[in-house]
């Protein structure tokens, strides 16, 4: 498991670079896929749908920050 952490963390900073937290990050990135047509979100806290809200809202991942993030 440790072996993932430079990676977890090489991913938050490129979250935080975006204005995000990582979990926003994920939720754009994938509400944005052609392939996607609806994402289940779940929430056990009020700040959990508020940081929703904003990844729906937020600047797309470009092919740079996702070449970046090896999710191409």
């Amino acid at each position: 498991m440790q072996e993932h952490f430079p990676k977890i963390k090489a991913h938050n900073e490129i979250a935080i670079a975006r204005g995000q937290i990582f979990a926003q990050m994920a939720i754009t990135w994938v509400l944005r896929q052609k392939s996607v047509t609806s994402a289940l979100i779940v929430a056990s806290r009020p700040q959990q749908i508020i940081n929703t809200v904003a990844a729906v809202n937020a600047v797309p991942v470009n092919p740079t920050t996702a070449d970046e993030l090896h999710i191409s």
